[in-house]
């Protein structure tokens, strides 16, 4: 996995807007938003970031639990945890994703948008909760966001 995100990183730095095509050439599979954000999608943990490790920090051991789609709205509900060290519980919690932007509009087949308030289609969404997604598969993700930068799940 490490070597794998090693390898991803660098072909991206080096081609810039061609390197997720190149890599996704060289992988065999073309990166899909839909199918990450299914009900069907496997349980993913946080294993790298770039940016902000203060986020690490305050979430560690972060894990997808399970996406809940919503097949009129296209919102999916993602339930996720993480342990809280100075509780010692785990914290659960939900997320909405969708692959529209807030004019009911797709943005793109690797591109989805995280809303932290849960109204969906209702607001603009920050620009920083807008993820790309360069590779997806049923062992890993790697998404590069502005907020968090490159990240392997």
């Amino acid at each position: 996995l490490f070597f794998f995100s090693v390898e991803a990183f660098l072909v991206l730095r080096s081609h810039q807007d061609a390197g997720k095509i190149t890599f996704a050439e060289r992988l065999g599979r073309y990166p899909d938003a839909l199918e990450l954000i299914s009900e069907k999608s496997p349980k993913y943990s946080l294993v790298f970031h770039s940016q902000k490790s203060v986020f690490t920090h305050q979430t560690p051991c972060l894990q997808i639990l399970n996406f809940e789609v919503d097949r009129v709205s296209w919102l999916t509900k993602a339930t996720y945890a993480y342990y809280n060290i100075p509780s010692g519980l785990t914290t659960k919690g939900h997320i909405y994703i969708s692959t529209k932007k807030h004019n009911n509009k797709f943005i793109s087949d690797d591109t989805f948008v995280v809303y932290l308030d849960g109204s969906g289609q209702e607001r603009t969404p920050w620009p920083q909760l807008e993820s790309e997604i360069i590779h997806n598969d049923e062992y890993c993700v790697f998404v590069r966001s502005p907020m968090l930068g490159s990240q392997v799940w």
